[in-house]
C-alpha cells in the first residue's frame, strides 16, 4: 500500500523534498498526502510539518492546525500565519512582517521565505484540509461533499485515526488542537 520510510513510519511516497518559489534545503521535514476515510471516498488532505532542530520531534508535542470558515483551507494558516515559510506578498497590511510598515518582501509574488516565528520551531505541527471539498480535499461522490459541524468532527476524528496509523512515531507525543474561524452574523 505505502512504502515507508527507515526511521519513520511515514509513507516515503508522500515526504516534500522541495516546494516551488524556495531555494535549498526545506527549515524541516515536511509531509503532504491525502487520509482516506473508511466507509466513504473522502480524502482529507493533509500537511505535517515536523518539528524543527534542535527540537527533537519525538518528544515535541503534536498540534493540529483547523482553520475553519466554513470552507477554508488550513494552508492558509500554512502558507500566510505560521508554517515554516510564507509566500511573499500575501497580505499588504497586515503582511508577513505582522507590522503595519510595508512588508520587506512586498511584490516578491511567487516567492517563499522563512518565517522567523513558525510554530515549528515549538511543536510538530499537522494542518488538515476539512471537510471534503475544501482545499485539496475532496470525494467522487457528490453527496460526500454535503456537510455540517458533526460530519465535519466525525471525519476529522476518522482522518486522525488514519493519520496515527501512517505516523506511530506520535501516538505518544503531547497532542493540541488549534485554529481559527469567522464569525457569521446574521440580521444585524
Amino acid at each position: 500500500m505505502f512504502a515507508l520510510c527507515a526511521h519513520l513510519g511515514a509513507p516515503t511516497a508522500d515526504r516534500v523534498d522541495s516546494l516551488p518559489g524556495w531555494a535549498g534545503p526545506l527549515p524541516s521535514t515536511m509531509y503532504s498526502g491525502f487520509l482516506a476515510l473508511p466507509g466513504t471516498q473522502k480524502r482529507l488532505h493533509y500537511v505535517l510539518v515536523e518539528a524543527e532542530l534542535p527540537l527533537d520531534k519525538q518528544s515535541a508535542p503534536l498540534v493540529l492546525w483547523l482553520n475553519g470558515g466554513p470552507g477554508c483551507s488550513s494552508l492558509e494558516g500554512f502558507f500566510y500565519e505560521h508554517g515554516p515559510l510564507l509566500v511573499g506578498d500575501a497580505h499588504a497590511p497586515p503582511n508577513i512582517n505582522f507590522a503595519d510598515d510595508l512588508s520587506a518582501h512586498a511584490n516578491a509574488s511567487g516567492k517563499l521565505f522563512r518565517n522567523p516565528w513558525s510554530w515549528s520551531q515549538a511543536a510538530s505541527v499537522l494542518y488538515l484540509e476539512a471537510p471534503a471539498g475544501v482545499g485539496f480535499s475532496y470525494s467522487p461522490i457528490s453527496g460526500e461533499l454535503i456537510n455540517g459541524d458533526n460530519q465535519t468532527a466525525a471525519d476529522n476524528l476518522a482522518a486522525l485515526e488514519q493519520f496515527f496509523k501512517l505516523f506511530p512515531e506520535y501516538k505518544s507525543n503531547d497532542f493540541y488542537v488549534s485554529g481559527e474561524s469567522c464569525e457569521t452574523r446574521r440580521g444585524i
